[in-house]
């Protein structure tokens, strides 16, 4: 009997391939299918629970069709008989989380509650915190908060000492069960998507963040992926318009205004702001459908409807490229995908899924991207030797022997070119690295040199009584770090901070009213953080040059 191995490369792959493979297992497909998992993924507990009643297959002469997802990422197995399939589609036909399972999962966790649960996927460090806090800060009073993330976010950040964690109703979830979570959520968010800052990317798991529950985010301009304006159009994802300026400003007497109010300087500053206030918006809503909840029904059949759709278009076709690929029929459903094929690779990709323009074969370098616009047959095959590169398909191809290729690649070191790819990306960071770790050498001498004569520290540590460790001052350090010196304005600025700051505290420690300058310091200290939390960079900078220019006029011209 053939073999049809579907490939379990990462962690993304897992319900995907397992919802494909309940569906061949229960097709007329004459011939065999099981999974391959990626060594590095068959120690965890989560993959083999999953995959306990599918057969595993290794890589071998016998295998007759690999079949992989394709997306940004992926690449197919050089030297087999490879089907790739779009992964927005293989994500549009996974089976939805049952009630059933629903239930048997919040046993498991003990979430075990009467009040709605918000998930929230927190995946952008230090320059979202503010955003999110305000968030918890709005909802914690009518929800359990779970903030999902990895283990060196929780630890290198300290989140659980950024977040307010009032009645112990805001935990951490390590990221290995964030579509557990999604699927017991009432209502889901995801960090990089409550503004429309310019650093965010597009989200590529929103099939999985709304398994359970509405997602909320900042209106996505240019998203080409299948999926997800049909989720919208079903009101499964809700999105924002991105807002900027006074003239977006909340209405008056919203919820997050009179949250924002009663916050003091740091909350009518935000207010006021000229910056992104978006995430106001998301809050105003998420309170106002928190306190009328009465359960998600509605967003779980319009969801469980587009798959049904999804599944009884693209199963037909998968089976019949499936088929094809081993011989078994003659010409395969299309329906409306674009298909690409060559002897030894099919390709499914959906017409409204655009991946990342690179050449047809992502595992090659970008610089020979050139061989591909020189008006040669795609279609010409020719032979080269193979060179193993530590993939699974050395388990199959002995190095040296012939692999087919398209013939305007046969003057390239295929899997060189790859490994070439790999060792510059590395030297790249190591440079990164170097530059990164002289910019904090030169931090460090300057800093032993100021000790007392730093206005910041003086006004929070020596005035306010606080730790030289407090969060206004780490917050400013890591601005300093992360934002500042990443840029030669932002190096320039911290230069002429060193420069300023000891003549400008000795200044200041000799004018009477040294107190309340102190003060007023300390006050824009806390304003200057605020904004950086909520990450806009732009402001805080300008504040604090605003500050600085202040100080310099009265203290240091002249």
């Amino acid at each position: 009997m053939q073999k049809v191995l579907l490939n379990v490369n990462e962690s993304h792959d897992i319900h995907t391939m397992k919802s494909l493979y309940n569906h061949l297992a229960s097709s007329d497909l004459e011939a065999q299918v099981g999974i391959f998992l990626h060594p590095r993924m068959r120690d965890s507990k989560t993959e083999q629970r999953f995959f306990s009643d599918v057969p595993v297959l290794e890589y071998e002469q016998s295998i007759d069709l690999v079949v992989n997802d394709f997306s940004d990422l992926n690449c197919p197995c050089i030297g087999l008989n490879n089907l790739e399939i779009d992964r927005s589609i293989l994500r549009s036909i996974i089976e939805p989380t049952s009630l059933e399972e629903k239930s048997d999962l919040r046993e498991k966790y003990g979430m075990q509650t009467t009040q709605p649960s918000v998930v929230i996927d927190y995946d952008c460090a230090h320059l979202m915190v503010g955003h999110v806090n305000a968030l918890i800060k709005a909802l914690y009073q009518d929800a359990h908060i779970y903030v999902i993330g990895s283990k060196y976010l929780f630890q290198t950040y300290k989140i659980k000492d950024q977040f307010h964690a009032g009645e112990q109703k805001v935990h951490l979830v390590l990221r290995n069960k964030q579509r557990d979570y999604y699927a017991m959520a009432d209502l889901a968010l995801n960090s990089s998507h409550l503004t429309g800052w310019f650093g965010r990317g597009p989200l590529f798991n929103f099939m999985e963040a709304t398994e359970g529950a509405p997602l909320l985010m900042a209106r996505e301009y240019g998203m080409k992926i299948f999926g997800f304006h049909e989720l919208v159009e079903a009101g499964v994802i809700k999105q924002f318009e991105i807002r900027r300026g006074r003239e977006g400003k909340l209405k008056e007497g919203s919820h997050t205004e009179a949250y924002f109010k009663a916050q003091g300087e740091c909350g009518e500053q935000f207010l006021n702001c000229e910056g992104d206030i978006t995430t106001l918006d998301i809050i105003d809503y998420a309170r106002g459908f928190l306190e009328s909840f009465k359960g998600n029904e509605e967003h779980v059949n319009s969801r469980a409807e587009f798959i049904r759709q999804a599944q009884s278009t693209y199963h037909p076709i998968i089976l019949s490229h499936i088929r094809h690929r081993l011989g078994q029929n003659g010409k395969p459903e299309n329906a409306n995908l674009v298909i690409a094929e060559n002897e030894w690779s099919t390709r499914l990709q959906h017409p409204d899924t655009k991946w990342r323009e690179l050449d047809e074969q992502r595992a090659y370098d970008p610089r020979y991207a050139q061989y591909a616009n020189q008006g040669v047959n795609r279609d010409v095959f020719v032979s080269i030797p193979y060179i193993p590169f530590g993939g699974s398909t050395d388990k199959l191809i002995a190095a040296g022997q012939d692999i087919l290729v398209p013939a305007f690649r046969q003057n390239i070191d295929v899997m060189g070119a790859y490994t070439r790819r790999e060792e510059d990306a590395k030297a790249e960071q190591e440079r990164k690295d170097r530059e990164w770790k002289e910019m904090e050498r030169e931090t460090m001498r300057r800093g032993e040199k100021m000790r007392g004569g730093c206005f910041l520290t003086t006004a929070c540590v020596e005035h306010q009584g606080l730790p030289d460790d407090c969060n206004e001052l780490e917050t400013l350090r890591e601005f300093r770090d992360c934002i500042l010196l990443t840029n030669e304005d932002g190096r320039v600025m911290v230069r002429e901070y060193y420069d300023l700051a000891p003549e400008i505290v000795k200044r200041i420690k000799r004018d009477p009213l040294k107190e309340e300058v102190f003060a007023r310091i300390f006050r824009t200290i806390q304003i200057i953080t605020q904004m950086i939390k909520l990450g806009e960079h732009k402001m805080a900078t300008n504040k604090y040059k605003e500050l600085v220019r202040i100080l310099q006029v009265k203290y240091y011209a002249g």
